[in-house]
């Protein structure tokens, strides 16, 4: 084999393992507003790659049954992990006791505005529904001279 040739298998190879390890968002809409705004571009890292999300966590989910049409990805805090005690705003909705341990492989999850929707709406997310853990946010112009 040529050096040409393995250089290219070596990057078709990093550019797999790449893909694998994290997946690329464009914010597309306010729930998240204003630490996540419509356009900002989010590398979130992927899976059992991220560990086990944990309170204060922003974490990339499915769509849970229950959720509307629209958006197949979801951004959203998370505000009580297995273990975590269930915040009283959600005791009613998961009709478990304010104070109680969410469950495990269970999440609570909420966006930042008001009319968002999340955990209020839907309970809890299952960990299988989580897809990633987001690294930072990527504001457009952000590579503009100036700008960092």
């Amino acid at each position: 084999m040529t050096v040409g040739l393995l250089s290219a298998v070596g990057l078709v190879a990093v550019l797999l393992a790449v893909r694998l390890m994290f997946v690329v968002i464009t914010v597309d809409g306010h729930s998240m507003e204003p630490q996540y705004r419509p356009g900002d571009r989010v590398v979130a890292l992927r899976g059992r790659l991220l560990g086990r999300p944990v309170t204060g966590d922003v974490v990339l989910i499915r769509r849970p049954s229950g959720a509307n049409g629209g958006s197949v990805l979801f951004l959203k805090n998370v505000v009580a992990a297995p273990g975590d005690p269930v915040p009283t705003l959600f005791a009613a909705i998961t009709g478990d006791r304010a104070g109680r341990a969410t469950p495990d492989g269970c999440y609570l999850v909420l966006g930042r505005h008001r009319a968002s929707e999340d955990s209020k709406n839907w309970g809890y997310v299952s960990s299988r529904d989580i897809v990633g853990k987001a690294l930072r946010p990527r504001r457009l112009g952000d590579d503009l001279p100036g700008r960092s």
